[in-house]
Order: structure tokens, then sequence, then C-alpha cells
């Protein structure tokens, strides 16, 4: 019993050692052990035209963003983009029961978005968006996709 208590208290101590040595109140910045001020010696230049072009990028997965780009963008210099949303619907249990020809009645589609605080009247509830580019009305469309989602 003598020996396991001493046993015991010899890790314990060990560990305090451990403990207490591994703090170390010396912080240096970031490349603070590098000697001299400058790291880089760059030359300037000119003379060099810069070539740049679009390139169509391949669907991308992206759950859970905090802010989503839809809709078409003409930019005069780089051409059109166009952005669109793909989403499966994502059941809560697994094999459930619909029953015989199940129909979906309706969709709510949420689309994240930012505004001031700014009320365009007291007698409605129009508000300022800030995150919508251009003038012009906006049509929204839904289908149905026969594409499934891994």
């Amino acid at each position: 019993m003598k020996k396991n208590r001493t046993f015991l208290t010899i890790c314990t101590l060990f560990i305090g050692v451990l403990f207490v040595a591994s703090c170390d109140d010396d912080l240096s910045p970031l490349g603070g052990e590098i000697i001299g001020g400058n790291n880089f010696n760059t030359n300037l230049f000119e003379g060099s035209e810069v070539l740049s072009y679009s390139v169509l990028v391949n669907p991308t997965q992206t759950n859970g963003l905090p802010v989503y780009q839809l809709g078409v963008y003409n930019d005069p210099i780089y051409g059109q983009t166009t952005s669109s949303v793909l989403s499966q619907v994502i059941l809560n249990t697994v094999n459930p029961s619909f029953g015989e020809n199940p129909e979906i009645e309706s969709v709510i589609l949420s689309i994240p978005f930012f505004s001031r605080d700014d009320i365009v009247s007291e007698e409605s509830d129009d508000f300022i968006l800030d995150s919508i580019y251009g003038n012009s009305e906006i049509k929204l469309s839904i289908y149905e996709s026969t594409y499934f989602l891994r």
C-alpha cells in the first residue's frame, strides 16, 4: 500500500513540474527571430500587359452559406455571370410512408438578404434592400430537377 502511495505522489509531482515548466512567458512577435528589418527586395517592373478572362466554373456544393448569389449579372468587361441554386428535399426520418401517389403541394425557398433600417413609409412594411443589384424587376422561377444530389 505504501509503494502505491509513493508512486502516486511521485507521478503527481512529476506532472506538476511538467505543467509549471511548460508555461512560457517569453512571447515574441511573429518573425521576431529574423535578423534585419527588410526581408524582401523587389524592383519595379513596368511595361507588361495583363490578360484577364472568365472561366466557367463547375457546380460546387455549398451547404449552409450565410449569403447566396442568385441571378444574372452583366459586367461590361468580363461578360455575363449566372448564379442559381439546386436543392433537394431532406427527410427527417428514414424510409417514411407517403401513401399512394404523393405530390408536393408547396415549396418554401428561404433566401437570406441584407437590408438597412430605413423604412420607406410608416403605412407599409416595405424597406430598402442593400444586397440586390440593379433596379429592374426580379423574375424568380422554381423548377423540378431530376438530378440526384449525393
